[in-house]
C-alpha cells in the first residue's frame, strides 16, 4: 500500500449530457429519409425488371435501407424511454458522487470563479 494519499477523482461540474433529446431530434430526419427512399422504389424496381446491371442488387439494397429506417422509427418511443432512464441514472450517479465527496465537487472554485 502506498503512503501517498490518492487525489480524489475530479467530479464534473455538470451532470452528463442528456441522450433522450437526441433521440427525438433525429426522428424528423429519419421520416424524411424514409420518404426519399420510398420515392426510389419504382425506378429501382423497373431497373430490376429491365435486367439493368446490378438492378436486383440495388433493389435489394434499397429494400434493406427502407426496412432499417422503418425499424428505427418504430423503435423510436422505446429508444427514447430507454435514453430517459439512462439519463436519470447518470444524473443520479453524478449527484451521488457530489454527495459522497463534496470537496472534490468544489475543487478549483475560487472567489473569482473557476480555475
Amino acid at each position: 500500500m502506498s503512503d501517498v494519499m490518492e487525489k480524489p477523482k475530479a467530479i464534473p461540474r455538470t451532470p452528463p449530457a442528456a441522450r433522450a433529446p437526441g433521440v427525438l431530434a433525429q426522428r424528423p430526419a429519419l421520416e424524411r429519409e424514409l420518404v426519399d427512399l420510398k420515392l426510389r422504389i419504382a425506378e429501382a424496381t423497373l431497373a430490376a425488371y429491365e435486367g439493368k446491371p446490378d438492378g436486383r442488387k440495388n433493389l435489394a439494397a434499397l429494400h434493406d435501407d427502407i426496412r432499417t429506417v422503418a425499424a428505427q422509427l418504430e423503435g423510436n418511443a422505446a429508444a427514447h424511454e430507454l435514453a430517459q432512464r439512462l439519463d436519470r441514472a447518470a444524473t443520479a450517479a453524478w449527484f451521488a458522487a457530489l454527495q459522497e465527496n463534496p470537496k472534490a465537487a468544489v475543487e478549483g472554485i475560487t472567489k473569482k470563479g473557476m480555475l
